[in-house]
Protein backbone atom coordinates (compact mmCIF):
# COMPACT_ATOMS: atom_id res chain seq x y z
CA UNK A 1 0.00 0.00 0.00
CA UNK A 2 2.87 2.08 0.78
CA UNK A 3 3.91 2.65 -3.34
CA UNK A 4 0.30 3.22 -3.79
CA UNK A 5 -0.20 6.10 -1.36
CA UNK A 6 3.63 7.38 -2.69
CA UNK A 7 2.04 7.75 -6.31
CA UNK A 8 -0.73 9.19 -5.32
CA UNK A 9 1.29 11.81 -3.55
CA UNK A 10 3.51 12.34 -6.70
CA UNK A 11 0.10 12.85 -8.86
CA UNK A 12 -1.53 15.37 -6.54
CA UNK A 13 2.13 17.47 -6.22
CA UNK A 14 2.32 17.26 -10.32
CA UNK A 15 -1.08 18.15 -10.30
CA UNK A 16 -0.09 21.46 -8.27
CA UNK A 17 2.91 22.00 -10.42
CA UNK A 18 0.93 22.14 -13.25
CA UNK A 19 -2.27 24.45 -12.12
CA UNK A 20 1.19 26.71 -10.88
CA UNK A 21 2.64 26.95 -14.17
CA UNK A 22 -0.28 27.09 -15.90
CA UNK A 23 -1.41 30.25 -13.23
CA UNK A 24 1.89 32.02 -13.98
CA UNK A 25 1.57 31.72 -17.58
CA UNK A 26 -2.03 33.41 -17.35
CA UNK A 27 -0.40 35.79 -14.95
CA UNK A 28 2.19 36.83 -17.35
CA UNK A 29 -0.31 36.89 -20.59
CA UNK A 30 -2.71 39.16 -18.47
CA UNK A 31 0.32 41.65 -18.11
CA UNK A 32 1.79 41.73 -21.61
CA UNK A 33 -2.45 42.71 -22.00
CA UNK A 34 -2.43 44.93 -19.48
CA UNK A 35 0.68 46.37 -20.39
CA UNK A 36 -0.08 47.12 -24.31
CA UNK A 37 -3.71 48.35 -23.43
CA UNK A 38 -1.81 50.74 -21.32
CA UNK A 39 0.57 51.68 -24.20
CA UNK A 40 -1.99 52.09 -26.59
CA UNK A 41 -3.88 54.40 -24.42
CA UNK A 42 -0.76 56.28 -23.72
CA UNK A 43 -0.01 56.61 -28.02
CA UNK A 44 -3.84 57.11 -29.11
CA UNK A 45 -4.04 60.21 -26.16
CA UNK A 46 -0.63 61.47 -27.20
CA UNK A 47 -1.56 61.70 -31.05
CA UNK A 48 -5.08 63.39 -30.42
CA UNK A 49 -3.01 66.08 -27.97
CA UNK A 50 -0.95 66.77 -30.94
CA UNK A 51 -3.71 67.62 -33.12
CA UNK A 52 -5.14 69.64 -30.12
CA UNK A 53 -1.76 71.68 -30.19
CA UNK A 54 -1.46 71.76 -34.00
CA UNK A 55 -5.24 73.47 -34.27
CA UNK A 56 -4.83 75.77 -31.02
CA UNK A 57 -1.52 76.80 -33.27
CA UNK A 58 -3.94 77.44 -36.04
CA UNK A 59 -5.97 79.53 -34.05
CA UNK A 60 -3.62 81.73 -32.58
CA UNK A 61 -2.57 82.32 -36.85
CA UNK A 62 -6.37 82.94 -37.60
CA UNK A 63 -5.80 86.77 -39.52
CA UNK A 64 -9.43 87.72 -38.35
CA UNK A 65 -9.90 88.22 -34.86
CA UNK A 66 -13.04 88.87 -33.76
CA UNK A 67 -14.40 91.71 -31.72
CA UNK A 68 -15.87 89.54 -29.01
CA UNK A 69 -11.92 88.09 -28.60
CA UNK A 70 -10.84 91.71 -27.45
CA UNK A 71 -11.38 93.38 -24.18
CA UNK A 72 -11.23 96.85 -23.78
CA UNK A 73 -8.97 98.88 -21.16
CA UNK A 74 -10.98 100.77 -18.23
CA UNK A 75 -11.79 103.78 -18.75
CA UNK A 76 -9.00 106.58 -17.50
CA UNK A 77 -6.67 103.94 -17.40
CA UNK A 78 -2.92 104.44 -18.55
CA UNK A 79 -3.97 101.54 -21.33
CA UNK A 80 -6.97 103.62 -22.64
CA UNK A 81 -4.71 107.14 -22.32
CA UNK A 82 -4.06 106.57 -26.36
CA UNK A 83 -4.89 104.54 -29.44
CA UNK A 84 -2.05 102.89 -29.55
CA UNK A 85 -2.10 101.40 -25.82
CA UNK A 86 -6.02 100.60 -26.75
CA UNK A 87 -5.24 98.78 -29.90
CA UNK A 88 -2.80 97.33 -27.81
CA UNK A 89 -4.71 96.17 -24.85
CA UNK A 90 -7.02 94.75 -27.38
CA UNK A 91 -5.25 92.75 -28.83
CA UNK A 92 -3.08 91.78 -26.27
CA UNK A 93 -6.06 90.39 -24.69
CA UNK A 94 -7.40 88.35 -27.60
CA UNK A 95 -4.23 86.66 -28.27
CA UNK A 96 -3.67 85.77 -24.55
CA UNK A 97 -7.24 83.87 -24.94
CA UNK A 98 -6.08 82.06 -27.85
CA UNK A 99 -2.50 81.06 -26.88
CA UNK A 100 -4.52 79.76 -23.53
CA UNK A 101 -5.14 76.67 -25.54
CA UNK A 102 -2.09 76.48 -26.69
CA UNK A 103 -0.53 76.30 -22.94
CA UNK A 104 -3.38 73.69 -22.04
CA UNK A 105 -2.53 71.31 -24.75
CA UNK A 106 1.44 71.64 -24.61
CA UNK A 107 0.95 71.25 -20.69
CA UNK A 108 -0.80 68.40 -20.96
CA UNK A 109 1.25 66.93 -24.15
CA UNK A 110 4.05 67.28 -21.41
CA UNK A 111 3.19 65.28 -18.96
CA UNK A 112 2.27 62.85 -21.36
CA UNK A 113 5.63 62.54 -23.28
CA UNK A 114 6.99 62.07 -19.44
CA UNK A 115 5.71 58.28 -19.82
CA UNK A 116 6.40 57.92 -23.56
CA UNK A 117 10.13 58.67 -22.75
CA UNK A 118 10.04 55.89 -19.92
CA UNK A 119 8.33 53.24 -22.49
CA UNK A 120 9.52 54.11 -25.57
CA UNK A 121 13.16 56.28 -24.90
CA UNK A 122 14.16 59.72 -26.22
CA UNK A 123 13.14 60.05 -30.20
CA UNK A 124 9.70 60.42 -29.07
CA UNK A 125 10.60 62.96 -26.92
CA UNK A 126 13.15 64.45 -29.12
CA UNK A 127 10.19 64.42 -32.09
CA UNK A 128 8.27 66.97 -30.58
CA UNK A 129 11.18 69.79 -30.13
CA UNK A 130 10.42 71.27 -33.28
CA UNK A 131 6.49 71.48 -32.88
CA UNK A 132 7.20 73.13 -29.28
CA UNK A 133 9.65 75.29 -30.78
CA UNK A 134 7.49 76.37 -33.36
CA UNK A 135 4.96 77.21 -30.80
CA UNK A 136 7.74 79.01 -28.83
CA UNK A 137 8.63 81.10 -32.18
CA UNK A 138 5.06 82.22 -32.36
CA UNK A 139 4.55 83.61 -29.09
CA UNK A 140 7.91 85.44 -28.74
CA UNK A 141 6.68 86.82 -32.75
CA UNK A 142 3.33 87.90 -31.55
CA UNK A 143 4.93 89.77 -28.18
CA UNK A 144 7.66 91.24 -30.22
CA UNK A 145 4.65 92.46 -32.71
CA UNK A 146 2.30 93.83 -29.26
CA UNK A 147 5.47 95.83 -28.66
CA UNK A 148 5.61 97.76 -31.71
CA UNK A 149 1.62 98.65 -31.55
CA UNK A 150 2.23 99.62 -27.73
CA UNK A 151 5.20 101.67 -29.23
CA UNK A 152 3.08 102.76 -32.38
CA UNK A 153 5.98 102.22 -34.83
CA UNK A 154 8.22 99.55 -35.80
CA UNK A 155 12.45 99.40 -36.75
CA UNK A 156 11.79 96.21 -39.02
CA UNK A 157 12.70 96.86 -42.44
CA UNK A 158 10.11 95.26 -45.51
CA UNK A 159 11.55 91.90 -45.36
CA UNK A 160 11.76 91.52 -41.59
CA UNK A 161 7.61 92.41 -41.98
CA UNK A 162 7.22 89.82 -44.37
CA UNK A 163 8.69 87.54 -42.01
CA UNK A 164 6.91 88.47 -39.11
CA UNK A 165 3.02 88.63 -40.82
CA UNK A 166 4.54 84.88 -42.27
CA UNK A 167 4.93 83.62 -38.64
CA UNK A 168 1.66 85.64 -37.36
CA UNK A 169 -0.53 85.09 -39.78
CA UNK A 170 -1.92 81.83 -41.17
CA UNK A 171 -2.63 81.57 -45.33
CA UNK A 172 -4.57 78.93 -45.62
CA UNK A 173 -1.78 78.07 -48.61
CA UNK A 174 1.28 75.49 -47.39
CA UNK A 175 3.06 76.55 -50.55
CA UNK A 176 3.07 79.73 -49.49
CA UNK A 177 2.93 79.83 -45.89
CA UNK A 178 6.77 78.23 -44.75
CA UNK A 179 5.25 78.17 -40.85
CA UNK A 180 2.50 76.20 -42.06
CA UNK A 181 4.80 73.92 -43.45
CA UNK A 182 7.16 73.56 -40.72
CA UNK A 183 4.21 72.95 -38.75
CA UNK A 184 2.76 69.99 -41.26
CA UNK A 185 6.59 68.66 -41.44
CA UNK A 186 6.75 68.45 -37.66
CA UNK A 187 3.54 66.74 -36.79
CA UNK A 188 4.38 64.29 -39.50
CA UNK A 189 7.38 63.41 -38.08
CA UNK A 190 5.83 62.74 -34.76
CA UNK A 191 2.90 60.24 -35.78
CA UNK A 192 6.05 58.42 -37.59
CA UNK A 193 7.05 57.78 -34.15
CA UNK A 194 3.72 56.78 -32.56
CA UNK A 195 1.63 55.25 -35.03
CA UNK A 196 3.84 52.23 -35.54
CA UNK A 197 2.53 52.08 -31.26
CA UNK A 198 -0.89 52.06 -32.28
CA UNK A 199 -0.82 49.21 -35.07
CA UNK A 200 1.66 46.88 -33.38
CA UNK A 201 -0.67 46.82 -30.60
CA UNK A 202 -4.24 48.30 -31.52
Amino acid sequence: MNWIDAAKDLIIAGSALVAAFVAMKGLGSWKLQQRAKIEYDLARRILINTYKLRDAIGYVRAPFIAAGEMDSPPEDSEQASTAANVKHYQLASAYRKRFAFVDEARSTLMGDLLEAEVLWGKPVREAYEQLFRLASMLAVTIQLYLDEVKAGYSDLTGDERKEQRDIIYETGDHSKDSFSEKLRIACDEIEAQIRPALKRLG
